[in-house]
């Protein structure tokens, strides 16, 4: 299922440089009316689009995407979207252009944000011009995702985002107290923790197996997307 991470965990700078030397044109929709107050751009390669205030010139919405294929099956993850004022449904605009003019599965990817992104997803889930399905990409297995929990597509916590590598003890106090590395603090680490570490074996073990357990059952669990697409 997506990770779900709190919003103030994204790079807004690094997301910026995923799109910001591309080349842009107008876009011109077919089958939906064009907005009244903001131009549509699409990137060259596809892969962004955005909402521009006619008079400021300011990106009021986005959405970046990368071309991906499951089982030989075309799809477009998001990576990124953002939309300036919130619920006034540029996003969903902007979805809709994906879908019914440019004819893309729109899946999501392995992280979401809540609020956020978790929370545009599940309005997607609401409509009716748009068909979203729960989608297990290690399987192929999907079905309408107004069958499913909440749980059962993002899980019931927020992520620490803590990046997890091998634990060991040296990793643990790194972790936790980094500081005490250094050789300054070499009395305060052994005093805290015994002359030879050995205090922190039992804490290291219980923290490895609880973290390993959420790690495995979170990359799994990453197998679990949603599509959005025409119905």
């Amino acid at each position: 299922m997506p990770t779900v991470h709190k919003p103030d965990d994204l790079n807004l700078e690094y997301l910026h440089t995923l799109y910001s030397s591309k080349i842009f044109d107008d876009f011109i929709p077919k089958s939906m009316p064009s907005r009244q107050y903001e131009d549509i751009k699409l990137s060259t390669d596809l892969q962004t689009l955005k909402l521009v205030d006619k008079y400021q010139k300011d990106t009021i919405a986005i959405v970046h995407g990368t071309f991906v294929n499951y089982h030989n099956v075309d799809y477009f993850e998001v990576n990124y979207t953002r939309s300036i004022i919130k619920q006034r449904g540029y996003l969903t605009y902007l979805f809709e252009i994906l879908i019914n003019e440019l004819n893309y599965k729109v899946l999501s990817d392995k992280s979401h944000t809540s609020p956020g992104s978790k929370e545009f997803w599940k309005s997607l889930i609401r409509k009716r011009k748009i068909k979203v399905y729960r989608i297990n990409l290690e399987s192929n297995y999907k079905r309408n995702a107004k069958k499913f929990d909440d749980e059962k597509i993002w899980g019931n916590k927020v992520s620490s985002n803590i990046v997890l590598n091998e634990w060991s003890k040296l990793e643990f106090i790194q972790n936790y107290n980094p500081q005490l590395l250094e050789q300054e603090y070499e009395s305060e680490l052994l005093s805290m923790f015994g002359n030879d570490l050995g205090d922190i074996d039992y804490l290291v073990n219980d923290i490895e197996e609880s973290e390993i357990e959420k790690y495995e059952k979170q990359i799994s669990m990453e197998k679990i997307r949603l599509i959005a697409q025409k119905k």
